[in-house]
């Protein structure tokens, strides 16, 4: 199985990126997804934003 990659999301109006974050690293951070607002709601903005 292949690994998925991260791509922007729409969560209600406003595109996010998801994250999850590796086994071996969780131990490093809070969560086991990390989550941040784009801050837009326009798919092409959002995507130049992610890369």
């Amino acid at each position: 199985m292949g690994l998925r990659m991260p791509s922007p999301t729409l969560i209600g109006s406003t595109y996010s990126l998801r994250v999850r974050v590796p086994a071996m690293l969780r131990k490093f951070y809070p969560t086991a997804e990390i989550k941040r607002s784009l801050g837009t709601k326009d798919p092409a903005t959002a995507k130049a934003r992610f890369c």
